[in-house]
């Protein structure tokens, strides 16, 4: 079995990002944006003075979308 080098290096930056972070692992969860239409998924994780906004793009190409950042505390 051959292992994909490039994908195995994404997972393990995502899990270094997560064991970093206190929001990703026990923060509390909103949902910010789903648009079906052009497959952006988004959302918020807060843990004391910790927000994290994450932003998906599940579609093969790149995409415009809009969130309200001021809506979520964000200047």
């Amino acid at each position: 079995v051959e292992v994909n080098q490039d994908l195995l290096a994404y997972y393990k930056q995502m899990i270094a990002l997560r064991n970093k972070y206190k929001a990703l692992q026990i923060g509390s969860y909103e949902t910010l944006r789903v648009n079906n239409e052009n497959d952006v998924f988004a959302f918020i994780r807060r843990y004391k003075n910790e927000r994290i906004v994450v932003i998906l793009n599940n579609s093969d190409k790149e995409v415009k979308d809009t969130i309200n950042r001021k809506h979520y505390g964000y200047k």
